[in-house]
């Protein structure tokens, strides 16, 4: 789903937007799910020299890890990965709707003469960090 807070306004043009032919959003389902936590970064720690921005976000949720051990939710890591390699998600065609407040969506089905519009339903976890580790 869309985040709740933010603006909205902006967030449904863009759901609407007939001129951006392929929307995918990472669903708080999903996201929520992956939790970057002590098993974790046991398994980022053999591939922290790879590239100087994954050196740094290892030493960072290091340090992070020292005081919150229950770990973080990975939201915008997970986001961008999809983003590099869409294959890390399974996606379903939706209609995303705003009721009450709220973000949902709707399983649509597939129709090839209008714009379409995904929201993830699971993830891949191996590809997600073969991803993040920048093995793509």
């Amino acid at each position: 789903m869309l985040a709740e807070i933010g603006d909205v306004p902006s967030a449904k043009e863009v759901v609407a937007a007939p001129r951006i032919p392929l929307k995918r959003f990472v669903s708080k389902n999903v996201c929520h799910g992956v939790i970057y936590d002590g098993e974790m970064h046991l398994r980022m720690l053999p591939y922290r020299f790879n590239n100087s921005g994954l050196n740094e976000l290892i030493g960072a949720m290091g340090f992070y890890l020292e005081n919150k051990p229950s770990g973080k939710a990975f939201h915008d890591p997970l986001a961008a990965c999809a983003a590099i390699d869409s294959s890390i998600l399974k996606w379903a065609e939706v209609k995303i709707y705003r009721e009450k407040g709220e973000w949902g969506s709707h399983l649509t089905e597939v129709n090839d003469n209008s714009p379409t519009t995904f929201i993830s339903i699971n993830l891949d976890r191996d590809k997600f960090e073969q991803v993040l580790i920048g093995n793509c």
